[in-house]
């Protein structure tokens, strides 16, 4: 592995490498080079404790970058065997990052936040148990067994966006001389959440400054009766200006900046549109002779997404009431490979304009890729694989072997690589979160890429599928207009170099 060195890149490590502020945040594009700007930071501040917290599934991009860059071994950490680690060399190097022997570990978020808390059972004077809807209350109690770090790196740190989350906890109280976060959308597309992170990695920089105050301060609001303090976020009062305060920030553009996708909109079949009027307007639908009942909104919302992409059929499964204990039966949904669906025909067509070539296809239903990879002659790559497999799925992609696959949220972070044989991507269906779109896009719009990439969206019309799209979208505008102004920054420096 080799890189060449870019100015602007250069000019990053140089601002995280000479920081006195004890943290760096990199809030830089998807395929911008992210790892090899933190990895060139770590070979420049030379650490003798160093502990990368990041996915399981993209260990050996980390790796092979630090081993590329500054000849170092990069240890695992976990409990089961991953890329040429064994599973008792993995633990051993558990123990070792848990004791405080010197070297570079690398643990995945799970297990970072698994190992740093402990389940506790409070009781009652009398030594019985205190009872939450039956079941015994469950308290949990930070170990911070982590040790000394001379250096922390968090990846995608929107994951920590939420200071009452363990993983915002651990992170905040780890023992580190130097925190370093990333994340092309380090806010978690939440204006918000630019005061939790502030906080977690420089916690005296706002001076005590409470949320609600920040929001008034640096955000444009509106009166809204269900948000919180009624207060909806519509943007930066001045976009990017806050984070051109912070004391170690900088962010480069996407290496290929993501196409907007192509918008097919499609109708659904007759069958689809029935069942799908049904449910909105009544909820519930007869579907092969038995009825689909949905009794909360939320429900409602699940099933109308996930007809839009295609027939599905009724399952019952028995599962045990939380307050009562009892045995009752479930309806849920599955799709079967072959039946009716509008989604995989127009994917099939737009395939078809372009034979012979790979693709991605990504949608929010772990169900439904499972379903569409079988029609499309391709595999699925869900949240429920192990990381072997995951990385299987990758080298045959890769090596040609499967030139189609059909992806979860989980495709959408950390796959390197993929762009050197692929550039068509198709959106199924939008993600819950916005920022997710762009990271899935990400995938084969980044550096490295040899083509134009081709991007497709497809959109079900008549129903809730466009306006999913129309949020979506708001977001991703904010999104960019809270990093313009670094931007703007970095291009003037480069005109005058």
């Amino acid at each position: 592995m080799t890189f060449d060195h870019d100015p602007d890149q250069d000019r990053l490590v140089e601002l995280f490498s000479s920081t006195d502020s004890g943290a760096g945040l990199s809030g830089s594009g998807v395929g911008s080079g992210k790892t090899l700007v933190a990895v060139r930071t770590v070979a420049e501040r030379k650490p003798e404790r160093l502990l990368i917290i990041a996915q399981p599934n993209i260990y050996r991009g980390w790796r092979d970058t630090v081993k590329a860059v500054t000849g170092r071994d990069l240890k695992f950490c976990g409990t089961q065997a991953k890329s040429g680690t064994s599973a008792k060399q993995a633990q051993q190097n558990m123990a070792d990052a848990q004791a405080g022997i010197p070297g570079w570990y690398y643990v995945g978020r799970e297990m970072f936040n698994l190992k740093n808390w402990r389940k506790r059972y409070p009781k009652r004077k009398d030594g019985s148990p205190i009872m939450v809807k039956g079941k015994p209350k469950v308290e949990r109690v930070r170990l911070d067994i982590w040790k000394h770090w001379d250096m922390a790196i968090y990846d995608e740190c929107q994951m920590l966006a939420n200071p009452d989350s363990y993983s915002h906890k651990s992170f905040a109280h780890l023992d580190a001389d130097f925190k370093f976060a990333q994340s092309a959308d380090w806010f978690g597309s939440k204006l918000e959440n630019m005061w939790s992170i502030t906080n977690l990695l420089w916690p005296k920089f706002l001076a005590g400054q409470k949320q609600r105050a920040f929001v008034e301060e640096w955000l444009d609001t509106k009166y809204d009766h269900f948000a919180k303090w009624n207060l909806e976020v519509t943007g930066e009062t001045w976009p990017g200006f806050y984070s051109s305060t912070l004391p170690a920030y900088a962010a480069l553009p996407p290496a290929v900046e993501p196409p907007e996708p192509e918008k097919r909109y499609i109708s659904l079949s007759r069958k689809e549109r029935e069942l799908y009027e049904a449910l909105n307007e009544y909820m519930a639908a007869e579907l092969d002779g038995d009825l689909l009942v949905t009794e909360m909104h939320t429900t409602l919302y699940l099933r109308l997404r996930e007809l839009c992409l295609g027939e599905f059929r009724i399952d019952y499964n028995t599962v045990i009431d939380k307050e009562t204990g009892e045995p009752v039966e479930k309806q849920t949904i599955h799709f079967e490979a072959g039946d009716k669906s509008s989604t995989i025909d127009e994917i099939k067509s737009i395939m078809a304009e372009h034979p012979g070539e790979h693709f991605l296809v990504f949608t929010h239903s772990r169900k439904w890729a499972e379903k569409a990879a079988k029609d499309l002659g391709g595999k699925a790559y869900t949240g429920n694989q192990s990381i072997s497999e995951k990385e299987r799925l990758k080298d045959e992609f890769l090596a040609g072997d499967n030139r189609i696959l059909v992806g979860t949220s989980a495709m959408s972070e950390g796959l390197d690589g993929l762009q050197h044989v692929c550039y068509n991507a198709i959106l199924a269906s939008r993600f819950s979160k916005s920022h997710e779109v762009n990271q899935a896009l990400g995938r084969v719009a980044r550096r490295g890429q040899k083509h134009a990439v081709n991007a497709w969206e497809i959109i079900r019309e008549g129903t809730i599928d466009e306006g999913i799209v129309e949020k979506s979208v708001a977001r991703v505008l904010q999104n960019n207009l809270a990093k313009s102004v670094e931007k703007k920054r970095l291009d003037a420096q480069r005109k005058s170099a």
